[in-house]
């Protein structure tokens, strides 16, 4: 990779590795990809894709969910299609009512020294993860906040 801290080389890779086959080593590259730029909607999009196709509709939904709020459109689109329907079915029946899952609350393949940027519920938690990554202010997301108060970009 000629610049290892660019998420591009990283997602292209997992694109090529999807292509060819190899699911595993697809996520390992989107997972890079996410590390180095978790505010990469389109990773979040194909990585998205893999867990749906292996039958991990909640990890799917997360991904697609973290892709619609860093707005990728196809993300939205699978988010809608998916797990909107999920969401519904959920609230009819008599189990608990469905929640999203805490996607704000990890991203796979990162460690507790991650510097990854995450989404959270509420502003005073953005506010307090702001100030554990070093930057000013906070911003909202459709429902969430996110630390910083602009979008860092690839």
């Amino acid at each position: 990779m000629e610049d290892p801290y660019s998420a591009t080389p990283y997602y292209n890779l997992g694109i090529v590795k999807s292509k060819l086959g190899d699911q595993k080593g697809a996520l390992e590259s989107y997972n890079r990809a996410l590390t180095v730029n978790p505010m990469f909607g389109s990773a979040y999009l194909n990585r998205g894709n893999i867990y749906l196709n292996q039958g991990k509709t909640s990890a799917a939904c997360d991904d697609y969910l973290q892709g619609k709020y860093n707005g990728d459109k196809g993300s939205f689109t699978n988010f809608s299609k998916f797990c909107e329907t999920s969401k519904k079915d959920f609230s009819k029946s008599n189990k608990n009512s469905f929640q999203f899952p805490a996607f704000f609350k990890r991203i796979q393949g990162s460690g507790k020294d991650s510097k990854n940027i995450y989404a959270y519920p509420t502003k005073k938690e953005a506010e307090k993860e702001a100030k554990k990554l070093g930057c000013v202010g906070v911003h909202k997301m459709g429902q969430l906040w996110i630390p910083c108060a602009q979008n860092i970009v690839n």
